[in-house]
């Protein structure tokens, strides 16, 4: 996808396959993801 982010200490990245069916690009971890779909639910 071409991403470069810089991670902070236990952020896990979201691998190519995972992020290809995102329709947010800016989500790069699964604590990003986590926190959308948190969101998303209330």
């Amino acid at each position: 996808m071409g991403l470069d982010a810089n991670y902070q200490y236990g952020q896990t990245p979201l691998d190519e396959e995972e992020m290809e069916g995102l329709l947010l690009p800016t989500i790069a971890t699964h604590g990003e993801l986590d926190e959308f779909g948190q969101q998303k639910i209330k």
